[in-house]
């Protein structure tokens, strides 16, 4: 009976502690937190920030984070693409479907489909901003548009 007591409480304990990865996600965030505040106008770091806080699933300053990038830099697509996969995690699919459509346009002003089609190969966050964008129309049940997001991703 002893020893169930004590390789229960060692179990308890051990669900206590975060498990590595949630450690190391904490460890990021921290660290990319302060990289913000030592340089508030790198918008690298605010989107990579941003990033973070979505493989936390938290949307909220996710978004926050990629807004602010936008904010520094308008024309930044992956910030937009960032952002709007941050409001199809909060189930904001409208708000999602607007980041989308900018980034899309700010990729296509760069060269959009026909270039990657004749001479490089598109970037994956341009790709994806279709696939996830054709997600988000299909759960306001816009599925033709989504239908073709998703043709186009593929």
């Amino acid at each position: 009976m002893k020893i169930l007591v004590g390789a229960w409480i060692a179990a308890v304990a051990l669900s206590a502690q975060p498990l590595p990865s949630e450690a190391r996600q904490k460890e990021q965030i921290e660290k990319y937190e302060a990289l913000t505040r030592e340089n508030p106008r790198d918008i690298e770091f605010w989107h990579i920030l941003g990033g973070l806080y979505r493989g936390a699933e938290q949307w909220d300053r996710a978004i926050a984070a990629e807004s602010q990038a936008v904010r520094l830099h308008p024309k930044y697509a992956v910030a937009f693409h960032g952002r709007g996969k941050a409001k199809v995690g909060k189930e904001d699919y409208s708000g999602a479907v607007e980041d989308f459509t900018a980034s899309i346009v700010l990729f296509e002003v760069r060269g959009g489909l026909e270039k990657y089609l004749t001479v490089e190969q598109p970037s994956a966050d341009y790709i994806d901003c279709y696939r996830t964008r054709g997600v988000a129309l299909s759960h306001l049940n816009k599925f033709n548009e989504g239908i073709a997001d998703l043709s186009i991703a593929t």
